[in-house]
């Protein structure tokens, strides 16, 4: 009989390869090339949150589901813009996302099961008898190392690698959060060692560029007065928004300068400037051990310079050094409520490399002379020696500015100083909001600890002058490093291509100090942030409509976006449509190519202010240092050519002093190849690993953020599980089918309101993202304020659950 050929269906299967994140529901979304998938709980066959699935399409139950008009598939956040139509299937497991999960030990009648405390993932592990796990209790955390992974078939099993403690301990939360996102605590032996090794004589060992007195060096910073307040004729010239304060240089002890002078050895071609006697100072908040950066301003000649001094890492943790692989590693410090997981050992990041008040310290320094209006005359980047003055912390920096003229603060002379900063600060904040950056002015919830880590208070810090001066001098900083590097790099006639193969226009308005001879490209890391999807915009315009915003349609550009943030600025929702906004924007992300900060409205960026904590900030110290080294060197070279013409054209007489000075320029170029072949190379390695440098540092600021969110929230549980029954103003900020997501007002922990608490009429309306009680008449949709009556603290992952009162 005839092999009958299996008919075609009319849509063959469609498998699609992406990375699952599941909700604490337990269904998902799988992002494809193709469109986001939803996939429904009893779908995702042993698929954990983070996996890399195929996924097939479910057309069948697609029509189904559309037969039967189902309006509401149980999709969360009530949220337009995810693809209702396109249901699926998990197929496969092609990536694990966990070797590892922590979660609480459960022993019952013999079996042992490790429960996870991410209620993302719904699987049980199940000890595995063949492997040997540590001892622990009924109760304790753990960390399980999986050795079977959930299927059709089995059931996940693993091992205990970790106990952390037991699930009562003071602080076992923050352990399991430093756990769940792979944090390192520990640094290696070699990474010590070598911290050993510079500790017997930090300044010998850091000091390798070498340093040169300020007064002989060129350009703006030559230009310095050396110390004591400046006339008022000094700053006569300095008219308008930035001249009508003076500033002051002011004394202060420095050692002297022969203390730690000395020669550059023969491979560098940069000398650091000893610019001590400026006085310069340090603005962070009051709990800050580690200090980036340090400001200073004053009047030369009537123009205003602005310099911004970064703590020089780069000087004493060397490319590929076992230090220098610690914290790629780690990418990032981590900031959570009870501590800090530093990228670099306290050693060097609370002190050798920290910007310290009172002491000598290598820094790296962008001194900009700033023209009234808030643009860059010129800019100049250098290594350099400071001594920092003042510590201030931006409570202490706000005293100084709201100080009234007759006030004993106004008369100190940093306080003149503050004021110069801040009329910058406000005229770069006006040029930036001019050319559509777009403004997020958001308020953080600050939890303080007792001596046990348990939480006693919760502050709210929002931005003020004395922050917004810091940053915006820091914007202006990273611009002007960013800039610099694309502009060299075009200057090289190297073509450049962002990820779309636009070609790059070089940006204008850059000082280029050195010739730019050398021949090999110039490889950086920048700061991107790519325009939001149109569909992430569109499905906020019903909400935003319904706060009366948005009236002319969908937001086309940065512009219309602070448009809206300015309108609602000082009204009850603010928060909320700023929250909204910024969760429909992209991610900014670091790479290795070049495209416009779409959020700052700028065309180059790039991280370079702090190195101590962020390893990117790191590289681009170094790529910059690099590149003016060979800057130098061409230029020495460029030098060195005309003097061997010289020297050719003396020595067809009899001048024995000619041939010698011939035979010096021919050794001085050598040297110069030498160098340059050196910097090169090192430049090749560094180039060939900011790929993944890029990718890897993206992914750990990412965890970052989540692990200090996470950490914060169930601070500001602890902090409320002592206030159950009590009645609370509340904020809706999430409104899906399962009930409402709030925000208590002082605190800003959030919280979530069952559906099944609510009242008995109510009813789901996800097209108009709210829930309306037909008894009542009453609404409750985002944005809306609400009393609400704290009901339960939910252990263990601490969720506050809320009444309406």
């Amino acid at each position: 009989m005839p092999h009958r050929k299996r008919k075609q269906g009319r849509h063959p299967t469609q498998v699609s390869t992406g990375r699952i994140q599941v909700a604490r529901k337990g269904y998902g979304f799988v992002d494809t090339p193709e469109g986001e998938y939803f996939v429904m709980r009893g779908y995702l066959h042993g698929a954990m949150d983070g996996d890399v699935v195929e996924v097939v399409r479910l057309r069948q139950l697609e029509q189904r589901r559309r037969d039967i008009h189902v309006q509401d598939w149980k999709l969360p956040r009530g949220q337009r813009g995810r693809d209702r139509e396109r249901l699926g299937s998990v197929r496969r497991v092609l990536e694990r996302a966990h070797t590892t999960l922590v979660g609480t030990l459960i022993e019952r009648d013999g079996i042992c099961v490790i429960r996870p405390h991410d209620a993302r993932i719904d699987h049980d592990i199940f000890l595995d008898r063949r492997a040997i796990s540590k001892p622990a209790a009924d109760g304790d955390v753990v960390v399980v190392r999986i050795t079977t992974y959930p299927s059709r078939l089995e059931a996940a099993m693993g091992y205990i690698e970790e106990v952390v403690g037991h699930g009562d301990e003071q602080g076992i939360d923050t352990e399991v959060i430093i756990r769940e996102h792979g944090f390192e605590t520990v640094f290696t032996a070699a990474a010590l060692e070598e911290l050993e090794a510079m500790e017997s004589d930090p300044c010998s060992t850091a000091l390798l560029d070498g340093v040169s007195s300020a007064s002989g060096a060129s350009g703006a910073a030559g230009a310095s007065s050396a110390s004591g307040a400046l006339s008022a004729s000094s700053a006569s010239g300095a008219s308008g928004a930035l001249g009508a304060l003076t500033c002051r240089n002011l004394p202060h002890e420095a050692p002297p300068h022969e203390a730690l002078s000395h020669e550059a050895p023969p491979h560098e071609a940069l000398l650091r400037r000893d610019i001590r006697d400026r006085f310069v100072f340090t603005i962070d908040p009051a709990d800050a051990k580690d200090f980036d950066d340090a400001l200073s301003v004053e009047f030369i000649d009537g123009q205003l310079r602005l310099g911004v001094h970064i703590a020089d890492v780069s000087a004493y943790v060397r490319w590929d050094s076992a230090l220098d692989l610690n914290a790629r590693r780690r990418a990032t410090s981590v900031y959570l409520p009870d501590r800090v997981i530093p990228m670099l050992p306290p050693r060097l990041s609370d002190d050798l490399c920290s910007l310290r008040p009172d002491t000598d310290r290598l820094a790296f320094t962008v001194d900009m002379m700033m023209n009234n209006d808030g643009s860059v005359a010129s800019c100049e980047f250098y290594p350099s020696l400071i001594h920092s003055a003042p510590r201030l912390s931006y409570e202490q920096a706000q005293d100084y500015l709201d100080a009234s003229e007759d006030s004993p603060l106004a008369a100190e002379p940093i306080a003149q100083n503050l004021r110069v900063l801040n009329r910058l600060a406000h005229a770069l904040t006006r040029r930036r909001k001019q050319r559509g950056a777009i403004d997020f002015v958001g308020t953080e919830a600050k939890v303080t600890l007792d001596e046990d880590g348990k939480p006693v208070a919760v502050h709210l810090r929002t931005r003020t002058d004395a922050t917004a001066l810091v940053e915006e001098a820091m914007i202006l900083a990273n611009e002007q490093i960013a800039s610099f590097m694309l502009a060299r790099k075009a200057s090289m006639g190297t073509p450049m291509k962002t990820p779309m193969g636009t070609s790059m226009k070089t940006p204008v308005g850059t000082s280029m100090r050195a010739s730019m001879g050398t021949a090999m490209e110039t490889p950086m890391l920048y700061r991107i942030h790519e325009q939001p999807r149109p569909s992430a915009l569109e499905e906020l315009l019903p909400t935003l409509q319904e706060f009366g915003y948005a009236r002319e349609g969908v937001p086309q550009s940065s512009t219309d976006i602070q448009h809206i943030l300015d309108e609602s600025q000082g009204r009850p929702e603010y928060a909320l449509v700023s929250q909204l906004l910024l969760r429909a924007m992209k991610r900014a992300i670091y790479a290795p190519y070049w495209t416009e900060h779409y959020g700052l409205a700028s065309r180059a960026y790039t991280h370079f202010t702090s190195p101590i904590r962020r390893y990117p900030d790191l590289m681009v110290h170094r790529l910059l240092k690099l590149a003016l080294q060979l800057d130098a060197i061409e230029q020495a070279d460029g030098e060195a050519r005309c003097a061997s013409r010289v020297a050719v054209g003396l020595s067809e007489g009899t001048d024995g002093e000619s041939s010698d000075e011939l035979r010096m320029s021919r050794i001085r170029r050598e040297e110069a190849i030498a160098q340059r072949a050196m910097l090169d190379e090192q430049l090749r390695e560094m180039a060939a690993q900011l790929v993944h440098i890029a990718e890897h540092s993206s992914a750990q600021e990412r965890e970052a953020e989540t692990a200090a969110r996470e950490a914060t929230a169930l601070k500001l549980a602890e902090y409320l599980s002592g206030r159950v029954g009590e009645r609370f103003a509340a904020l809706i900020v999430g409104v899906n089918s399962y009930g409402l997501s709030v925000r208590e007002e002082t605190t800003l922990a959030e919280g979530f309101i069952d559906a099944r608490d609510l009242p008995e009429d109510c009813a789901y309306e996800p097209e108009r993202y709210r829930w309306h009680d037909s008894d009542s008449n009453a609404t409750y949709r985002l944005g809306a304020p609400l009393n609400v009556v704290l009901a339960e603290v939910e252990r263990p992952n601490m969720r506050l659950r809320f009444v309406i009162a």
